[in-house]
C-alpha cells in the first residue's frame, strides 16, 4: 500500500490491517467469542466423560457378598449356658480349692476347658513347682489375689480385674492366695496335664 506504513495486528479473535489512512478489517480466522462453544469441565460424579456417575459408583460399591453356611466343624460344638446354680462343683488339681465346671469341655468336644476356681478355705500350702501339658492356660481374676513365681525369676501377684496367660511347659509355683480368691480359668485343650518338677536351676539363689 502506498503512502503510509501498514501493520497487521493479530488478536485472539481476529486480525486487522492498520494503515495510516484507515483500518481495514481482515478475514476472520476464528469465530467471535460469542459464537464459539464453551467447554466447561464437569466435576467428578456428574456423569460426563472423565467423571464417574454417582449412581453408577454407588452400584459398583454396593456389591453384595453372598453369605455361605458356616464352615463345617468336626466334631461340631454346642451352645453352653451356665449359672451359679446350674454349674456343678467338680474335683480339681488342689484339695484346698473348689472348682465349678462351666460346661465348655463337653460343649466344645474337649477343645477348651472353662471353670471357676474358688479359694473358700484359703491356700494352705504352695502348690510346688510344676508345669502344664497343654497349649496354654488363661486366668482372669474375679476377686481376691494369688501369688505366683516363674522359672524366669518373675514374682507376680494377680489381683481382681487382672489376667495371666501361661504357655504350656512353663514352670511356675503358686505360693499364696487370699481366702476370697475367685478366678476364671481356661485351658486349651480341656484335658490339661499337671506335672510336678524341681525348681529351676539357680532360681532360689537369684531371688
Amino acid at each position: 500500500m502506498r503512502g503510509g506504513l501498514t501493520w497487521r495486528i493479530s488478536t485472539g479473535t481476529s486480525s486487522r490491517i492498520l494503515s495510516s489512512s484507515r483500518l481495514v478489517p481482515a478475514r476472520r480466522t476464528h469465530p467471535p467469542r460469542g459464537d464459539r462453544p464453551v467447554f466447561r469441565p464437569q466435576s467428578r460424579g456428574s456423569g460426563s466423560i472423565g467423571g464417574t456417575n454417582s449412581e453408577e459408583a454407588s452400584m459398583m460399591d454396593d456389591v453384595s457378598t453372598p453369605i455361605g453356611q458356616p464352615a463345617a466343624v468336626n466334631p461340631p460344638g454346642k451352645l453352653a449356658y451356665a449359672t451359679p446354680t446350674t454349674a456343678p462343683l467338680v474335683a480339681g488339681r488342689r484339695s484346698f480349692f473348689k472348682y465349678r465346671d462351666l460346661g465348655v469341655t463337653a460343649a466344645s468336644s474337649g477343645k477348651i476347658r472353662a471353670q471357676v476356681t474358688i479359694g473358700a478355705e484359703g491356700m494352705t500350702q504352695p502348690t510346688g513347682w510344676h508345669y502344664h501339658v497343654c497349649e496354654g492356660q488363661f486366668v482372669y481374676m474375679l476377686s481376691g489375689w494369688v501369688d505366683l513365681e516363674f522359672e524366669d525369676g518373675q514374682k507376680l501377684r494377680i489381683q481382681s480385674g487382672e489376667s495371666l496367660y501361661i504357655p504350656g511347659g512353663l514352670r511356675h509355683n503358686e505360693t499364696a492366695a487370699s481366702r476370697d480368691l475367685e478366678l476364671l480359668e481356661l485351658s486349651v485343650p480341656a484335658d490339661m496335664g499337671t506335672v510336678p518338677c524341681d525348681p529351676p536351676e539357680g532360681w532360689s539363689k537369684s531371688l
